[in-house]
């Protein structure tokens, strides 16, 4: 999360949460590995760790696949997640 936070930050501090909406709203499933979910965003890849019933997010990188994950499907849109702010 500090990653995507960052990234977020060079945006601007105010278009934080708006950042991490589009990643909710544009973002596709591309790999389910385990506990981890890979979303797709354009040419970035965020991953997603499921923690109880909510997904942490873990990892943000820019035009870099993250090992041990296949990016040749595409599983679907994400839908019914929310952000919760802790």
């Amino acid at each position: 999360m500090k990653r995507v936070v960052e990234r977020a930050s060079i945006i601007g501090k105010g278009n934080i949460l708006r950042f991490l909406e589009k990643i909710l709203d544009e973002g596709y499933i591309v790999d389910n590995r385990n506990k981890n979910l890979l979303i797709k965003l354009g040419e970035n890849y965020l991953v997603l760790r499921r923690w109880n019933e909510n997904f942490l997010a873990i990892t943000y990188t820019r035009n870099v696949v993250p090992r041990g994950f296949d990016v040749k499907r595409v599983l679907g849109k994400i839908s019914g997640y929310k952000l919760k702010i802790l």
